[in-house]
């Protein structure tokens, strides 16, 4: 081999090694930029780190970057693979032995892939944050001198996926509802965050798919007052109820015209009017239907400063009421203060057995109890076993379902107030 010769081989040898960093490099961005989270780059993006603009910006086109970062890939290893094939066959002259070429090209493939694809790859997804901030520059100085090239990929890949009817393929959220979830799974599991922890964040995930009426509190539970009702006995209601605010009908619960506050009445007892009506004071009332979806309401009272809703049902009459604590507690639970009566809506009486309140909704006896109840046209538990009855419910009916016996435990005239669930075996 002359002397220009082993010169051209060093180079190559050094290009070689150098284009197996830049893969690596790549391999190793693939999982890193991906996983170390949009949260995360925002947040030091916004302290001044400008390796986490960078990422903030290549997240900004997310098939741009995994394209960027295959185009990457697929250069390097391809251009070095050409190189080490070249090599091969020229040494492959000096050592004469049969399959040598082959053999060097296979063994590359193979080193490639352990050590400069894979091993990367873990690697940059094992310390995400460390590698993605150190590579961030890299792949949008790439990014920047291949931009022709990965545009017209982009165009390509996106016509045929549009020929082949994949039209939101390409626009894939880089993580969805479902990892979501899961991952709180794995954080619960890992002592991460606790039970309670993962059952408040997953249930404020799910708040947005919740209507109105499967939090509401029904019309029967419903405390209110008629329009002519005078200040004293309205706060004594009040008192009673432990309620702050209570409704004003004319009629009938199907007219409600106000929302009569505590701190009304105290203003007009501070003012000597102690002789004016409920329907006096009354606030005009926020109208809410029971299809309408509880996250949309919330935010209408929030732009109202509406503490309470009155929910109509499909005819226009009063099917229950709203408070914001209702939509606080179905994200984080029941909540008690000094004015609640104290027993719970569910309370453990037995091995797998419950006593549960009838005006409960479905859904809220699913999330509470962890089981899943058949979804018919009804809204509450006593709705159910009154429809699985087909008549008029006595104190110890019961309604067998797939794994849950319900047993009607009390009952208010001929209203359902407690049930009894037994769970037919040991829950895991």
């Amino acid at each position: 081999m002359s002397g220009n010769d082993a010169v051209i081989v060093a180079l190559k040898l050094a290009l070689v090694s150098l284009l197996l960093w830049v893969s690596a490099l790549f391999s190793a961005s693939e999982t890193a930029v991906l996983g170390v989270g949009k949260v995360k780059a925002k947040y030091l993006a916004e302290e001044g780190d400008e390796d986490a603009k960078r990422i903030l910006r290549l997240y900004r086109n997310p098939p741009m970057l995994i394209a960027t970062v295959i185009a990457g890939i697929t250069i390097s290893d391809y251009i070095a693979e050409a190189l080490i094939t070249s090599l091969a066959l020229s040494w492959a002259k000096v050592v004469q032995i049969f399959g040598f070429s082959a053999f060097v090209s296979v063994a590359f493939a193979f080193f490639v892939l352990s050590f400069v694809d894979v091993m990367p790859a873990i690697y940059g997804a094992a310390y995400a944050d460390i590698v993605a901030f150190s590579v961030a520059r890299w792949v949008a100085l790439f990014q920047k001198l291949f931009l022709p090239l990965l545009l017209l990929v982009e165009a390509i890949v996106k016509k045929v996926l549009l020929l082949l009817g994949m039209k939101d393929a390409y626009n894939q959220p880089l993580v969805t509802e479902g990892e979501i979830f899961a991952t709180l799974d794995v954080a619960e599991h890992q002592d991460i965050i606790t039970k309670e922890q993962k059952q408040m964040l997953s249930s404020a995930l799910e708040f947005k798919e919740v209507r109105v009426g499967e939090v509401m509190v029904p019309r029967v539970d419903i405390v209110a007052i008629r329009h002519d009702t005078l200040l004293d006995e309205a706060m004594k209601v009040m008192r009673q109820s432990g309620h702050s605010r209570l409704p004003v009908f004319r009629d009938t619960r199907d007219e409600i015209i106000g929302i009569l506050h505590a701190k009304d009445v105290l203003a007009a007892w501070y003012r000597g009017e102690r002789d004016k009506t409920a329907g006096e004071l009354a606030r005009p009332p926020l109208f809410a239907t029971e299809s309408q979806r509880a996250y949309n309401l919330l935010r209408t009272m929030q732009r109202q400063r509406k503490g309470m809703a009155i929910v109509l049902d499909e005819e226009g009459g009063t099917a229950g009421l709203v408070t914001f604590e209702d939509f606080v507690e179905e994200i984080v639970g029941e909540i008690y203060d000094e004015y609640d009566v104290a027993e719970a809506s569910i309370r453990q009486v037995g091995e797998n057995e419950f006593l549960v309140r009838a005006p409960l909704s479905i859904r809220q006896v699913e999330k509470f109890l962890g089981v899943e109840l058949p979804e018919e046209d009804y809204d509450t538990l006593a709705e159910l076993i009154v429809a699985h009855l087909e008549r008029l419910p006595q104190v110890g009916d019961q309604v067998d379902l797939d794994s849950i016996s319900l047993e009607i435990a009390e009952m208010r005239g001929k209203r359902i107030s407690w049930v009894k669930v037994k769970f037919a075996r040991e829950r895991i």
